[in-house]
Parts: structure tokens; C-alpha cells; sequence
């Protein structure tokens, strides 16, 4: 018998909570005060697309893991994936942020760092995240009960 989809939702921290809340903040204040115009208009647009692109949740699937983020979803067959692991604190280290988001809705993005060269970000916090490693590089998110997660991941990619 086949196995039900499980989703793991993807929980902001206390980093992403404030640099979000600020964000909304600034730019109600600037709407405000300025009404519509060009420096509202892009505070609109890069909270809009920060939001869409942010990931909500992870599905572990009968055959792939699903990233759901609102703008789409986004498929990793478990044939893709090589190896997966938790992260711990020291390996983010020196983590450069090249052309992502980190901490509006979430993290991600493409970053580089010396221990996973470079590498996407799927991820709502940055802290108890997990590396996939794929045929296309590092993959790094941020499913809840981190290591739930990882047995049912062991246990359907085997």
C-alpha cells in the first residue's frame, strides 16, 4: 500500500518574524506618508515578490520532494538526491549571500559559502535547516521536526 503524502510546514524564527514585521512596517509608513509614488511602489513590489517566492512547507512524496512556496511548486525527484542531512550552526559560517533573499518571508536564494560552494537557499529561517545534496549542488531548507523529516526522507528516497 502506498504511503500518504506528508507535508512538513516550514516555521519562521524570531529573525525572520522581526526583519518581516519591519519590512510590512516601512512600508505601510511610507504608503502613508508619500501615498502612492516610486519609492512605495518598489517596497510594494519587493514585498510582493519576496512573499511569492518565499517557501511555505516541504511534501515528501511517493516518488519526490515538493518545496511549496506561493508562486509555484517547486519538484526534486528522490533520484536527484544524493545525500540529506542536518546542518549544524558552525557549517553557515561565512555563508555569502549572492542574489537571494535573506530574511523577508524567509532565506533563499543563491549563496555561496566554503563548505557547500555555491548553493540555493529554500528556506524559511536560518537556523535547524537541512542540506540535500543533488547532481546540481547543494540544496538547503528549513522542513519543521528536522529529523522527522529526515528518517521519512531515508525512508521513502531508499
Amino acid at each position: 500500500m502506498a504511503q500518504a503524502n506528508r507535508l512538513y510546514p516550514a516555521s519562521w524564527n524570531a529573525a525572520t518574524k522581526v526583519v518581516t514585521s519591519l519590512a510590512i512596517v516601512v512600508t505601510a509608513v511610507v504608503a502613508l506618508h508619500q501615498g502612492v509614488s516610486l519609492g512605495c511602489g518598489g517596497l510594494l513590489l519587493m514585498c510582493t515578490l519576496a512573499f511569492l517566492f518565499a517557501p511555505r512547507g516541504y511534501t515528501i512524496g511517493a516518488d519526490r520532494l515538493l518545496l511549496h512556496r506561493p508562486i509555484g511548486v517547486k519538484a526534486i525527484p528522490f533520484s536527484a538526491i544524493a545525500a540529506a542531512r542536518r546542518i549544524t550552526d558552525p557549517e553557515l559560517d561565512g555563508v555569502v549571500n549572492l542574489w537571494g533573499n535573506a530574511g523577508l518571508f524567509g532565506v533563499y536564494g543563491h549563496f555561496y559559502s566554503g563548505r557547500f560552494g555555491l548553493h540555493r537557499w529554500y528556506a524559511s529561517r536560518s537556523s535547524n535547516l537541512v542540506a540535500l545534496k543533488t547532481g546540481r549542488g547543494v540544496l538547503i531548507i528549513s522542513p519543521d521536526r528536522v529529523d522527522d523529516f529526515l528518517s521519512e526522507l531515508k525512508l521513502r528516497a531508499s
